[in-house]
């Protein structure tokens, strides 16, 4: 199950214990091709599917992999599993096409789902993508009502969004009083400020600070270009913007697939699998 941390300190030191049973149960993950366990939005043992994805030189990404049968990754099944730890009756999530709102959707039929189409398509607005009616949303400039979610899900979308504070602002204004948003992003844990890598100019040109950084994006071939590596500054940003608690939820479980990403820089780049929550 999770556990959830406020501040930065006490998840450290939960991680320093945690790291030497990290490092041997992730060596010995890696070097399988499928292993068996959990898959809690399945409700089944399932094998997964170790590597699929990036990787890091010899090293499998392993928070894109370990991917059960119906698709789900290491961080969506751990989304997932903080999804459905609640009963929303009036839910959101920023994607259309992933299996995570396939799963999403079974359990939660009134749920929302949305995919980001182009800069310049209206908020809201509906276009036809692989043969299906899509909604248009970006989460810097949202196209629903004040107060209408209770729940608002989105999985690695902020590091893409140039003014993470507008976005932030946005989720707090859709969200009901009570509502949560949970959401994954590549979380740098030993960073207490976040880092800006790139910032979009007034013209809509970008002007990068440091070498591009591109995530896979299912309808961009190109990728998507990262604006930012998040610390523990964005739980700041994050109770800013409104919301009355801002925490990050770590849980840590290798049957349950639930691991780091497998990075081998143990002090920067190895991210342990949490989610970040939100409370308006």
């Amino acid at each position: 199950m999770f556990l959830w941390f406020e501040e930065p300190a006490p998840y450290r030191a939960y991680a320093r214990v945690l790291q030497p049973f990290q490092v041997l149960s992730e060596r010995h993950l890696a070097s399988k091709e499928t292993v068996e366990g959990l898959c809690i939005p399945c409700r089944a043992i399932q094998h997964f599917k170790v590597a699929a994805g990036p990787t890091y030189g010899s090293h499998p990404n392993l928070r894109e992999g370990l991917v059960c049968p119906r698709g789900l990754s290491n961080r969506n099944r751990l989304l997932a599993g903080a999804c459905l730890q609640l009963t929303p009756k009036r839910p959101a999530i920023l994607e259309r096409f992933g299996p995570l709102y396939t799963v999403l959707r079974e359990r939660f039929p009134e749920l929302q789902g949305s995919e980001f189409l182009g800069p310049d398509v209206p908020p809201g607005e509906m276009r036809e993508v692989h043969g299906i009616q899509v909604r248009h949303e970006s989460l810097e400039r949202l196209g629903y009502p004040d107060g209408c979610f209770d729940l608002l899900v989105h999985s690695d979308v902020l590091e893409h969004v140039p003014e993470p504070a507008l976005a932030l602002a946005e989720a707090f204004r859709v969200l009901a009083p009570g509502g949560t948003m949970l959401m994954t992003v590549p979380f740098f844990a030993s960073r207490d400020e976040n880092f800006r890598r790139a910032i979009r100019r007034e013209d809509g040109t970008v002007q990068h600070l440091v070498e591009p950084e591109m995530h896979g994006d299912p309808l961009n071939p190109q990728g998507v270009l990262a604006y930012h590596h998040f610390g523990w500054q964005l739980l700041d940003e994050i109770r800013n913007a409104g919301f009355r608690k801002a925490e990050v939820g770590l849980w840590y479980d290798v049957f349950c697939g639930f691991v780091s990403d497998n990075h081998p820089d143990l002090t920067y780049g190895n991210m342990l699998p949490i989610v970040i929550r939100a409370s308006r």
